[in-house]
């Protein structure tokens, strides 16, 4: 006879119903008597056997079965499989589609960030934005520029307002496209060896950022 300690799972005797708690089995006997002591014993009596847990195996699919009984009471029982072929195929697939959505995530905060440019004193190395909107604006500022169009005012990714020259202008255009197309190139490349992965395993290690 062992007193309970309130984390017990059981199964019941008759129905093979399994895993019950202690609350459960409460529930379903509101007329049975179980005291705040309950027992081993007192358990079986109502029909309630602990079964023994063991440590869950490591497999790919792993199963709780029902528990069998021994000599030494009820134990909880595992089986452990290898993926099949097709659910291997549909782990590859989902987890490719998740790094994916994870790098254009990454692009989409790179793009509102944007690229660092120094715009001389007093501002120094602040960030130009490279999302739709923000090169249209540095396209239509460059067009003005080469017009002779100058100065030309320019918001930073900090918000701070800055007035560029003809020069400065050209400058930034120039810089937005550069930092545009490597940021595009950086997110291609991960996404063609996401791609390309053979095995969950083949899928690349994401930086913290592009």
């Amino acid at each position: 006879m062992a007193k309970l300690i309130g984390n017990e799972v059981f199964i019941d005797i008759a129905s093979k119903e399994y895993p019950l708690s202690l609350a459960a089995i409460r529930r379903k006997n509101p007329h049975k008597m179980f005291g705040n002591a309950a027992t081993t014993d007192l358990m079986r009596e109502f029909g309630y056997e602990v079964v023994q847990q063991v440590e869950r195996p490591v497999g790919d699919v792993v199963t709780e079965e029902a528990p069998i009984k021994t000599e030494n009471g009820y134990i909880q029982v595992f089986s452990v499989r290898a993926y099949t072929q097709e659910e291997s195929a549909e782990r590859l697939a989902r987890a490719k589609r998740l790094f994916a959505d994870k790098v254009d995530s990454m692009v989409k905060s790179a793009l509102e960030k944007g690229v660092k440019f120094d715009f001389g004193e007093p501002n120094g190395e602040l960030h130009i934005q490279l999302r739709d909107k923000d090169r249209l604006n540095i396209n239509g500022m460059r067009a003005l520029a080469n017009e002779g169009v100058g100065p030309q005012p320019f918001r930073t990714y900090e918000n701070v307002n800055v007035m560029l020259t003809i020069e400065q202008v050209l400058a930034v255009a120039a810089a937005a496209h550069t930092g545009y197309l490597t940021l595009l190139g950086a997110a291609w490349n991960l996404k063609d060896q996401i791609a390309n992965a053979p095995t969950e395993q083949d899928i690349p290690v994401l930086p913290d950022s592009l």
